[in-house]
């Protein structure tokens, strides 16, 4: 970790100089939150990589016998450290703030710019060292869906696994590697097959987040987009619990 780095980064957030209008400075973010977080060990055994993949198969296949649904996982699952997690992450909260951004207008930009970029900046690192995996819908996504080797776009979902923060909890928790890292494969593939089941929740999430942030844009509050989207992912986010 460097904090000197980071402190650097976030304070020369304020030095936009380029007529950008984003009030948060995302590649300040990057280089600030990687910089305060340790990136953990990526180094995978051949019995790492080939638990993660067999995990991820038995858990699609189980949970289509179980539960009777047609659902598809990312064709690509990434097997992270945090830093590559920030960075996919980074892409996220961009594209979801870009609405506010472009029409939010504010009296001290160039200091509403550098506390923006560190509070994104501490949320991130936090996350980074938290989170053990992660199903992403591609919310708000528009035309920067990641393109495939072959040249068709990625489906507008993605699968991530923050391996030093899984062995790490595993760890922690004095239980079994293998047995914790099958947990959480299940556990997000639940996702997917919550999303693919219901093609409509992807769209009312999307909906509701958008006219949430609009009315954040031109300064109000609209409580009851966010409180739709606060029961919806309570939800999906309870269910693969069960």
């Amino acid at each position: 970790m460097d904090l000197f780095r980071s402190v650097r980064a976030i304070a020369g957030a304020s030095e936009s100089g380029d007529g950008r209008s984003e009030y948060v400075d995302w590649d300040a973010v990057t280089v600030a939150a990687k910089s305060a977080t340790d990136a953990g060990s990526l180094e995978l055994t051949p019995e790492d990589r080939e638990g993660y993949a067999a995990d991820v198969r038995d858990a699609r296949a189980r949970l289509r016998s179980v539960g009777g649904l047609d659902f598809d996982v990312p064709e690509t699952i990434e097997v992270q450290n945090r830093h590559h997690w920030i960075d996919a992450n980074v892409a996220t909260f961009r594209r979801v703030m870009r609405p506010v951004e472009s029409e939010l207008q504010v009296a001290f930009p160039n200091a509403t710019r550098v506390i923006n970029t560190g509070s994104m900046t501490f949320v991130l690192s936090f996350l980074a060292s938290h989170v053990l995996g992660q199903y992403d819908p591609l919310l708000l996504a528009d035309g920067d869906i990641a393109v495939g080797s072959d040249g068709e776009a990625d489906a507008a979902h993605s699968l991530f696994f923050v391996h030093p923060n899984i062995v790490d909890a595993a760890a922690e928790l004095d239980v079994e590697y293998p047995r914790f890292r099958r947990w959480i494969a299940f556990h997000e593939v639940a996702h997917a097959a919550e999303f693919g089941a219901a093609p409509w929740l992807s769209e009312h999430l999307e909906s509701r987040m958008e006219d949430g942030l609009e009315t954040l844009a031109s300064g109000g509050v609209d409580r009851e987009a966010f409180r739709d989207l606060n029961v919806a992912m309570t939800a999906v986010e309870a269910t693969p619990r069960c």
